[in-house]
């Protein structure tokens, strides 16, 4: 038989750094079988050793246990489970304990427990609820039905509280109101009967708390209209008094044994324009001749009218009708009304074409229009802009030589109209250039004429035909001036000027026609004359070609196409060198246009292949008011030496539209490329591209700059150029 006792002892006292320790243990005597109370065994005495102990933390202590019956049953130790709850929850509370609630809406409760040892603590309950659904957290959501119901707690030892929850139902508000009738006629006296009513949002009728008012009568809470003595048109306005709607309904009132015969509708006619306005108004003619005024039902043709009479054209001109109805008697009355059209206005601006697919450097006509409010067009003014290109202000569109898409703009001459056209330029195709040619071709002349001293090269230029080709022997040709190339020859039959490099040339050639091909001889500064400006200067004339060619020791420029109108010219496998010997900073290597402010129009050069050499002045310049060159397969070395104002540049770019890719540059003092502008709207729209450059004196390959205001916009440099180090490509590249 086991007896069990029960040691609860509480310890709590703090010293130093030991715990005094409280232990409650379960004593269990066992024996062989079961023993009834007062038997022998049953124990009268059970003695604990030690009764107190001190111990520190995590420190440990053997307790012992003896009783003094005779019988020597063994004692065990056991950790009590008994006497535990101090801190169990005994009392619930949920609040708010009574709450109102409107149907469908929500509500948060919560519970708080109080302990056994008087604390209070939120403790884990399980919530239930009626009439409406509730969460782990407490928030309660009602059901649709109105009534009293309940939310409970109950806590882990069946510990519950239970809150009341009243839902109330929720009752339709009214969001409109309806007089009825809407309108009536009565003699004078006469009584009729009113009756307002509400409607909710959801379309159903509600009620409502009407207060009336009347003109020309009497009208009692009710709504009971009472005629006065005054013939004439009068209203009966109901307004409630909880949403402060109100409707009115119109009343005629008639004179004693007068009745209404005809409506008037005034006026009679009218005419309106389009969309405008007009007031009709109508009036009752009685039996006893007398007129009163009259509410009638309004309807209209054409247009729109409301319920006092207004009308509103519609758009499409023509003859309508305005009709007023009694709605009492019957009668009714007709206005003819005329809707004139309204002149016609600017609705849109039309561009065309509306996209346009162009090569580099190639031109459209774009026009603009305007499309009116009747549908028809006409003319309009308009300003031009565009990008990816220059436009005049007629609307002719040059592309530039940057591939890409882009807009054209017509916008309304003072107004705020506009439309776009897409342009989409595509990069120019560069044949293959001509494989160079050093010596005079054998073949494709109509008259070979063969020269050997100066006075018979200038007679055979003086006296040249299309299709000549004039040969020049090994040997000097000294002149005080130069060779002037006047007579031009063709597309198809182009008059050459030839010969080895030991022709040597101690002149310039000065060309002033168009159609030549300059191949193959020297031209120097070097001979008994030494007054020679440059070695080809052309400032007339266009489609020439100066080809294979050793210029050298000019006093200024190589080669200069100076001025014109000069199209189409090509530059190619000269050997240019030692220029500038008198005027340094005008020593360049190859010179396009004059450096005025304007458009000499040298345009679309081709200048490719050439090799320059010790040039004081640019290698290559391309002179303001110029476009559309191609600067292509160049090799420039030491070129831009001589210190003067601008000239100290391999390549420098004042034009517009140009391309500049794969030239070689070496050694330069500065910069190894310009783009300048020295004019409002100069330096834009050049590509640079696949460009090396090595030794510039300030290890930069690029400068882009403007003394004139210039945005040079359009540029583009690509981030195929290389700048050999340690100089640098030191401008945004685009790939």
């Amino acid at each position: 038989m086991n007896y069990t006792f029960k040691l609860s002892r509480r310890l709590a006292r703090f010293k130093a750094a030991s715990v005094l320790a409280a232990s409650l243990f379960t004593l269990s005597c066992a024996a062989d079988g079961p023993n009834e109370p007062g038997s022998p065994t049953d124990p009268t005495r059970v003695s604990i050793s030690p009764e107190t102990v001190t111990l520190g933390i995590n420190q440990s202590t053997q307790f012992e246990a003896s009783m003094d019956s005779s019988t020597s049953s063994p004692l065990s130790f056991s950790k009590g489970t008994k006497g535990r709850g101090r801190n169990a929850v005994v009392d619930l509370t949920v609040s708010p304990n009574t709450y109102t609630l409107a149907e469908g809406s929500a509500a948060s409760f919560t519970a708080v427990g109080t302990l056994r040892d008087g604390s209070v603590s939120a403790p884990s309950v399980t919530w239930t609820a009626t009439g409406g659904t509730i969460d782990a957290s407490g928030k309660y959501t009602a059901g649709p039905i109105s009534g009293n119901y309940s939310v409970s707690a109950k806590a882990s030892n069946g510990v519950a509280d239970t809150a009341i929850v009243i839902l109330a139902e929720t009752t339709p508000t009214a969001t409109d109101i309806s007089l009825s009738p809407t309108s009536t006629s009565l003699p004078a006296g006469g009584s009729k009967q009113f009756t307002a009513v509400g409607k909710a949002s959801d379309g159903a009728t509600v009620p409502v708390s009407p207060k009336y008012a009347a003109t020309g009568g009497t009208v009692s809470s009710t709504g009971m209209y009472k005629a006065g003595q005054t013939p004439g048109a009068y209203r009966i306005i109901a307004t409630d008094t909880v949403s402060s709607l109100a409707d009115t309904s119109a009343v005629t009132i008639t004179g004693i044994g007068a009745t209404l015969q005809s409506v008037v509708l005034i006026p009679a006619t009218a005419s309106v324009a389009q969309g405008a306005k007009q007031q009709f108004s109508a009036s009752g003619k009685m039996s006893d001749g007398s007129s009163v005024p009259l509410f009638p039902s309004f309807a209209a043709t054409g247009g729109s009218i409301s319920s006092s009479g207004e009308y509103t054209a519609g758009s499409t001109a023509g003859t309508y009708r305005v009709i007023a109805a009694d709605t009492v008697s019957g009668n009714a009355d007709t206005s003819s009304v005329t809707i004139t059209a309204s002149p016609a206005t600017l609705q849109a601006v039309v561009l065309t074409p509306a996209t346009a697919s162009l090569a580099a450097g190639a031109t459209q006509q774009f026009t603009a229009s305007g499309k009116m409010s009747d549908g028809s067009t006409s003319a309009v003014t308009v300003t031009w802009s565009a990008a990816g290109g220059t436009i005049s202000s007629a609307g002719f569109y040059t592309a530039g030589q940057t591939a890409g898409t882009f807009g054209v703009i017509a916008k309304q001459s003072g107004g705020s109209l506009a439309d776009t056209a897409t342009v989409t330029v595509t990069a120019p195709t560069t044949p293959p250039p001509p494989t160079a040619s050093a010596s005079c071709p054998s073949t494709g002349y109509t008259r070979l004429v063969e020269v050997n001293t100066a006075p018979e090269l200038t007679a055979a230029v003086n006296g040249a035909l299309a299709g000549d080709q004039i040969r020049l022997a090994p040997g000097n040709y000294n002149f005080s001036d130069a060779v002037r190339l006047t007579r031009s020859g063709t597309a198809a039959n182009r008059i050459t000027l030839c010969g080895p490099r030991t022709a040597i040339v101690n002149a310039y050639v000065w060309t002033q026609a168009s159609y030549w091909h300059v191949l193959g001889f020297r031209i120097t500064g070097q001979g008994p004359y030494t007054n020679k400006v440059w070695g080809v200067y052309q400032n007339m004339g266009g489609n020439n070609i100066y080809e294979s060619l050793e210029v050298d020791h000019q006093n200024q420029e190589g080669i200069e196409i100076h001025d014109g109108p000069s199209y189409n010219n090509v530059i190619r496998y000269n050997y240019i060198h030692d220029t500038g010997r008198v005027r340094a900073n005008r020593g360049e290597g190859i010179y396009l246009g004059n450096g005025d402010t304007v458009d000499q129009i040298v345009d679309n050069t081709w200048v490719h292949h050439n090799t320059i050499v010790n040039v004081p002045g640019e290698g290559i310049e391309v002179k303001a008011g110029t476009s559309g060159q191609i600067i292509e397969f160049n090799t420039i070395t030491n070129a831009g030496y001589g210190g003067g104002v601008g000239s100290d540049v391999p390549i420098q770019i004042r034009g517009n539209n140009n391309i500049v890719r794969d030239n070689t540059i070496i050694g330069s003092p500065r910069y190894s490329i310009e783009n300048f502008a020295d004019t409002p709207t100069g330096g834009m729209n050049n590509l640079y591209e696949r460009n090396t450059a090595s030794g510039a004196g300030n290890n930069k390959m690029f400068s882009f700059g403007t003394n004139a205001g210039s945005p040079l916009t359009g540029n583009v440099v690509k981030c195929s150029n290389v700048a050999v180090a340690p100089m640098v490509l030191n401008v945004t590249c685009k790939q």
